[in-house]
């Protein structure tokens, strides 16, 4: 056998030797799963769904008593949504202020579907929706008085985002945007 090729058939062999030694030492770490008392927020997508449907009627009540006041108190909103979203409400009530525009006529949902309910059993749950916001009923009215409701749809189907605040299994609104997709609101 040559120099060369002694050397080489070593340093495999050490190579290997530590290699194996590895395998053969300190017992493996084993990380801890999540705490055995850390349970999901909600049971079941049911429950998921059912508490997201309150929540977004809590909002739209909210929302539907600033509107009905020219934009008036905008911040009483805040326990209804999250930190994230209340700065774009909070545009929108005062677009509706500066124009002297208010709503009158009740806004409602339906046709709510579940899209998607995570919770990674640590920080807050997210329950993912879609909705059809039913405007019928809603008007839009300047400071006169007077029906200025611009030509639109009546039904709009939107997918709403909530959140819980930690653990907590109280939903706020963090998104409503308009689905760009079928129109499920007229099924």
């Amino acid at each position: 056998m040559s120099q060369l090729t002694f050397r080489l058939a070593a340093a495999f062999a050490a190579a290997t030797a530590l290699l194996l030694a590895g395998c053969t030492g300190d017992d493996p770490i084993v990380l801890p799963g999540p705490d055995p008392t850390t349970a999901p927020v909600f049971a079941s997508d049911e429950d998921a769904l059912a508490a997201a449907e309150v929540a977004y009627g809590e909002y739209l009540r909210a929302s539907a008593e600033i509107t009905k006041k020219d934009g008036d108190d905008p911040k009483s909103i805040a326990p209804f949504v999250t930190e994230n979203y209340l700065p774009e409400l909070l545009a929108s009530f005062a677009d509706l202020r500066s124009a002297k525009k208010h709503f009158v006529g009740e806004i409602t949902f339906d046709h709510l579907e579940l899209q998607q309910y995570s919770d990674d059993l640590v920080g807050p749950a997210t329950v993912a929706v879609y909705l059809c916001l039913d405007l019928t009923a809603a008007r839009v009215n300047d400071s006169t008085g007077a029906d200025v409701t611009p030509d639109r749809p009546v039904h709009v189907p939107l997918e709403v985002t909530l959140e819980t605040i930690d653990r907590d299994p109280e939903l706020l609104l963090a998104s409503s945007e308009s689905w760009t997709g079928e129109d499920f609101c007229k099924n």
